[in-house]
C-alpha cells in the first residue's frame, strides 16, 4: 500500500472565516483518499476546528504578537517529525514563516495560497508585496482563488504567470436548497410578507456592512420597510450596532452573531447582499446562490466572476449608495425576477463552483507538486 501525501496547512487559527472553512473541507475530503491533512495554527485554535473530522492533527505553535524569530525553527522540527512532504501556506502572514520553516526542514514542497488579502491593508504594504515576490522563489506553486487575484499578484509582484495557478473556491450544494423556511421566519420575529434583506460574512472593516445600514431609511421611505440579517461576528459588530441604534432600526435589524444553520438561515433572506471594499472569492456570495438567492454586491475582486450582472444579481461600484438602493429596490418590486436570477445562480454554481470540483484540483495540484510536473500544474 502506498504511503499518504502528508500535506501540513499553516494559518494563524481556525477562526470562522472563508479561508479556513475551505481547509476544512480540503481536510475533511482528502484525509480518506490517500492523504494525510494536517493543520497547523500559528496563533491559536478556534471554532472551525469542531468541524473537522476526527483524527484529523492540529498543532498550536502560540506564536506571540509580533515577529517570533524562533517559529521558523520551531515549524521545521514539527515538518520533519510529522515528515510532512508539502508545506500549505495561506496568505502573506503564514509564508514567510511556513516557507523558511520548510526550507530549514530540507524535505517538504511549499504551496502557497492567496485568498484575498493583498487588496487589503493587512497584506498589501511594501514589505508584505516583497515578501511575496522573494520567497516566490522557493516556492513551488503559488495558487490563487480567482483569476482577478492571479492577475493582480502579476501586476503587483513580478512574480511569473507561470507560477501561479487559479483555483477556484467550491460549495457543497447538497447542504442548500431553494426553498423558504417559513418556521425560522416565525422564530426571529419575521412576517410571512416582509422582505428579508440578508448577509453572512465575518463582520469587519473591509466588509463596508455601514454601507448597508445607511441606506435602509432611503429604502423606508418608499414604505418597504425590509428585514436585514446580519449572520457572523467580528471586530466591526459595536460599531454596526451603534449605528443601527442613531438611525433607530433595532426593530429591522437583527444580529444573529455565528451561528451553525446557515443554510436554513439563507432560506430566510429574499435577497443577499455583500458590500465589502475587496474581495477574494466569496464562499458567502457562492452559498447564497447555491441557495437559489439573487446576490447584490461591489464589483470588486472576485465578485464578478461568481455574479453575472443582470443574469444572477447585481454589481454595483464600491461605497455607491445610490446605485445599491436602486438595486435592492428594483429586486423588491419584481418578485419574478428575483426568483430568475436565483434559478440561474444555482445553475452556475452547479456549472463551476462544485466543492468535488475544487477538490479534485487541489489533489491534482499536491500531485504534481510532488511528480514536478509543470504541465499538469498550468492545466489546474
Amino acid at each position: 500500500m502506498d504511503r499518504p501525501i502528508k500535506v501540513m496547512h499553516i494559518l494563524h487559527t481556525l477562526g470562522t472565516a472563508g479561508l479556513q472553512k475551505g481547509v476544512v473541507n480540503i481536510a475533511n475530503q482528502l484525509n480518506s483518499n490517500g492523504f494525510e491533512i494536517s493543520i497547523c495554527c500559528l496563533e491559536e485554535s478556534g471554532t472551525f476546528e469542531k468541524r473537522l473530522n476526527p483524527g484529523t492533527k492540529v498543532f498550536l505553535m502560540n506564536k506571540p504578537p509580533g515577529i517570533d524569530y524562533t517559529l521558523p525553527l520551531r515549524l521545521a522540527k514539527l515538518f520533519r517529525c510529522e515528515k510532512t512532504m508539502i508545506v500549505h501556506t495561506h496568505n502573506v502572514g503564514t509564508y514567510f514563516y511556513g516557507a523558511i520553516g520548510a526550507k530549514l526542514a530540507w524535505s517538504p514542497r511549499i504551496i502557497h495560497g492567496e485568498h484575498g488579502d493583498l487588496h487589503q491593508p493587512s497584506g498589501s504594504r511594501p514589505i508584505d508585496i516583497n515578501t511575496r515576490r522573494y520567497l516566490s522563489y522557493i516556492t513551488d506553486v503559488i495558487h490563487t482563488v480567482s483569476a482577478d487575484l492571479k492577475n493582480s499578484l502579476v501586476r503587483m509582484t513580478g512574480i511569473n504567470p507561470e507560477k501561479i495557478v487559479t483555483i477556484l473556491n467550491g460549495v457543497e450544494l447538497d447542504r442548500f436548497k431553494i426553498t423558504q423556511n417559513l418556521q425560522l421566519r416565525k422564530i426571529l420575529g419575521i412576517e410571512v410578507e416582509d422582505l428579508v434583506i440578508g448577509t453572512v460574512s465575518r463582520l469587519s472593516t473591509v466588509k463596508n456592512f455601514e454601507l448597508l445600514i445607511q441606506i435602509i431609511p432611503e429604502i423606508n421611505r418608499t414604505g418597504l420597510y425590509p428585514k436585514v440579517l446580519f449572520v457572523g461576528d467580528g471586530p466591526s459588530r459595536p460599531n454596526l450596532e451603534s449605528l443601527t441604534k442613531q438611525y433607530g432600526l433595532e426593530n429591522q435589524i437583527i444580529f444573529l452573531g455565528d451561528r451553525s444553520d446557515v443554510p436554513d438561515l439563507l432560506n430566510v433572506m429574499d435577497i443577499f447582499i455583500l458590500t465589502s471594499f475587496s474581495e477574494g472569492l466569496s464562499n458567502s456570495i457562492m452559498e447564497a446562490m447555491s441557495s437559489g438567492l439573487p446576490v447584490v454586491a461591489t464589483d470588486v475582486g472576485g465578485n464578478p466572476e461568481l455574479v453575472i450582472h443582470n443574469e444572477t444579481g447585481f454589481l454595483f461600484p464600491s461605497q455607491d449608495a445610490y446605485m445599491l438602493t436602486q438595486q435592492i429596490l428594483e429586486l423588491a418590486m419584481e418578485p419574478d425576477k428575483r426568483h430568475q436570477m436565483g434559478l440561474a445562480g444555482r445553475k452556475r454554481m452547479e456549472e463551476f463552483f462544485t466543492l468535488e470540483k475544487m477538490i479534485q484540483n487541489y489533489e491534482n495540484l499536491y500531485r504534481s507538486v510532488l511528480s514536478n510536473n509543470r504541465t499538469q500544474m498550468t492545466r489546474i
